[in-house]
């Protein structure tokens, strides 16, 4: 069963690569961090605060890119539209 920290970021669809390269830690460092909390073994209140951060900026940055693609499919929508006189 996992703990909290892994159950956030797996609910988020990041993988521990992506949150070791958003923190500036290994994979293994994540994976370590995810297998203390798991066995009871606890984490530091500053390793949490930056675990949970981490996952909400690639949200962010996520939603961001979603986003843009969003504004140019629409703004390619019109051009298609004007173009063909609609």
């Amino acid at each position: 069963m996992d703990g909290p920290l892994a159950v956030e970021r797996k609910t988020a669809g990041i993988t521990q690569s992506e949150l070791a390269r958003e923190i500036g830690v290994s994979q293994k460092s994540i994976s370590q961090t995810e297998r203390r909390e798991r066995l009871g073994l606890g984490v530091r209140a500053d390793t949490h605060a930056r675990y949970l951060a981490a996952i909400e900026a690639i949200g962010k940055s996520r939603r961001a890119v979603v986003a843009e693609a969003g504004r140019v499919l629409i703004a390619e929508g019109e051009q298609l539209l004007a173009a063909a006189g609609l």
